[in-house]
């Protein structure tokens, strides 16, 4: 959250958008459902940077837009605000990182299928996670028609049996190809390889919106990570 406070990154939103973020960033930081209409328009202007005079302007557009509720000096984002308080966390974020908040499962690999379905122009997709399950595979179905195999290096298989059968049909159904081999005492960062992309991601995404986790393009560094990935797979025993 505070990386998207940068000026560089704020001065890309809308006025309504910098309201959004407002209100969403003091309540919170303070666990409320509201803020306080001063403490808001304090934080709009010295912080954000908006100027004083926008400032109901955007209240008012919010309003009409039922993105904001406005009661007694109190404002609240609306299910909607906060729908699109989570685009903007999202999307406006240029340096490539994705927060992805606890309690949020069903939402964090949404993100994860928009990720990859973006982003992914290669022929094979590998992952290194430690720890799989069939619940794995799942934002992997969105590479359907866009990858013909995916490679998972990992050292734990939760329910190999179903993760197995699950494997079988992502291939027959989806057309995709998946191998998995286990290595044990040598992995631990979990990390997506496609192509010249990568993304590390700060837990098992079988896992994925039970905690908060980051997901962070580290593209820079993909031909060392491949070469590490394809040391392992060299290593590691045949499972599927």
């Amino acid at each position: 959250m505070e990386e998207m406070l940068d000026s560089s990154r704020t001065s890309q939103l809308t006025n309504v958008d910098a309201l959004l973020i407002t209100i969403y960033y003091l309540t919170h930081k303070k666990h409320k459902l509201s803020t306080n209409y001063k403490h808001a328009k304090q934080f709009y202007v010295h912080r954000l940077g908006r100027k004083e005079s926008s400032f109901s302007k955007a209240v008012f557009i919010a309003k009409k837009k039922s993105l904001i509720d406005k009661r007694d000096k109190q404002l609240r984002l609306t299910a909607k605000g906060m729908e699109k308080v989570k685009e903007l966390l999202r999307d406006v974020d240029s340096s490539g990182h994705i927060i992805m908040k606890a309690g949020e499962p069903f939402f964090a690999i949404r993100i994860l299928e928009e990720l990859l379905q973006k982003n992914v122009e290669a022929d094979e997709v590998l992952l290194c996670d430690p720890y799989i399950s069939q619940s794995t595979l799942f934002p992997l179905l969105s590479l359907k028609g866009k990858v013909s195999r995916i490679r998972i290096l990992t050292c734990n298989i939760q329910d190999a049996e179903v993760f197995k059968e699950y494997a079988m049909k992502l291939q027959h159904e989806a057309k995709l190809k998946v191998e998995v081999r286990k290595i044990c005492g040598k992995i631990h960062d979990r990390y997506i390889i496609a192509g010249k992309k990568c993304w590390h991601i700060g837990t098992s995404i079988k896992d994925l919106g039970k905690k908060d986790t980051l997901i962070k393009d580290v593209s820079e560094v993909c031909r060392l990570i491949r070469e590490l990935f394809e040391e392992r797979w060299k290593e590691a025993d045949p499972f599927l």
